[in-house]
């Protein structure tokens, strides 16, 4: 079995990738074998002037392979990928292909925005006050299968991993910013 590494990225405007239970219905028991390799998220963190971000992104490079029994009827392929906040799942992207082999193999480049879902928003990132930071667990996962005419689910398989975005918000020094000076003298009145 080729053993590949999928990893995930992402910094746009602020801070970039990745926690939850993601693929449950992904799990669903193969008569064949497939494989995912593995998935390696890598965290994020950055920070900003004010602690808001415009945009988180993931991106994963993936690498499937199946294999299926004599007599078995592929029809199809598809690979997904998902994010959650530990309570809810959103897909991210997708790839799909005809399966016309009993044995297959391939890559897929897949990205997607975690403001474009509905399981998170920029507020959900952003640092409250100057100096702190917020540290948000990001779930991914990719979950492929390989399914009939009759879209029953021949093999599938799926990797999931948790990776944290840290958003600082920049620590603000007046000093930095501003001046002050001038000359004077003292005056004693009589």
């Amino acid at each position: 079995m080729r053993r590949r590494t999928l990893l995930a990225a992402g910094v746009s405007g602020a801070a970039g990738l990745v926690a939850g239970p993601l693929l449950a219905s992904e799990q669903a028991t193969a008569d064949a074998a497939v494989s995912l390799g593995t998935l390696d998220v890598r965290g994020a963190e950055t920070t900003t002037a004010d602690g808001t971000v415009s945009d988180v992104t993931a991106r994963v490079s993936a690498a499937w392979k199946y294999d299926l029994p004599a007599g078995s009827d592929p029809d199809s392929w598809q690979l997904r990928l998902l994010v959650s906040d530990g309570d809810a799942t959103a897909t991210l992207d997708s790839a799909t292909g005809d399966a016309k082999y009993l044995s297959a193999s391939g890559e897929a480049d897949l990205a997607g925005s975690l403001l474009a879902t509905d399981v998170f928003s920029a507020e959900v990132f952003a640092a409250p006050d100057a100096g702190q930071t917020r540290e948000v667990p990001v779930g991914l996962g990719l979950g492929f299968k390989v399914t009939s005419p009759d879209d029953r689910v021949l093999a599938a398989a799926s990797h999931t991993d948790t990776a944290t975005v840290a958003i600082t918000h920049d620590s603000y020094d007046a000093t930095l910013h501003g001046s002050a000076g001038g000359s004077g003298s003292l005056t004693v009145s009589e």
